[in-house]
């Protein structure tokens, strides 16, 4: 008898937070603004920024050569930095549509995540992985969404609205303070 109240103490030390998830292109656009906005925000817009280096140039150009005749290389800079830009609103846009699509059967199942004082357990159909604390490399706390990094670009996300047992602050406070890596 002693020993099952020293096992069920232990279990309840360990509370445990559950969260399902079954991916859609909205919350994978969610998810991958994120990302891009908050762990790589300069290559998230590198096409940006090179677009308005571009128009910038041929307007330059054009400014200080404007009493003669407008030269091609003039409006191909700038026609490029336009298409540039485009591109990267286009992208952006997409970039949950895109992610979807490359998941192909992965997107159609079901995740379940259990957070616990020793880590994050994952499971989906037959599988099940299991990391600990020590190997999430950094986590994004926002308001409505966790992100947990396994890499430097492998990511797995709940948001609030997909916690079935605990609460979404139980969960943030649980990633605060086992993840020595936080951007918010």
């Amino acid at each position: 008898m002693h020993v099952l109240e020293n096992l069920y103490c232990t279990f309840d030390i360990q509370s445990m937070i559950n969260a399902r998830l079954i991916y859609t292109p909205e919350n994978l656009q969610k998810a991958f603004s994120v990302h891009t906005r908050k762990v790589f925000p300069v290559r998230g817009r590198i096409l940006l920024y090179l677009g308005l280096l571009l128009v910038w140039t041929g307007l330059l150009l054009w400014l200080i050569n404007f009493t003669q005749q407008v030269k091609p290389a003039y409006l191909f800079y700038i026609v490029a930095g336009l298409i540039f830009i485009g591109v990267h609103f286009i992208t952006l846009k997409n970039l949950g549509k895109q992610a979807f699509k490359q998941l192909k059967h992965r997107a159609s199942l079901e995740y379940h995540f259990a957070f616990n004082d020793t880590g994050l357990t994952i499971q989906a159909q037959n599988t099940q992985q299991f990391f600990e604390w020590g190997n999430i490399q950094k986590a994004v706390l926002l308001k409505d969404i966790v992100m947990l990094y396994t890499s430097k670009q492998m990511f797995y996300f709940v948001q609030e609205g997909n916690i079935t047992e605990g609460s979404f602050s139980e969960l943030h406070n649980l990633v605060q303070s086992k993840v020595s890596t936080i951007l918010k």
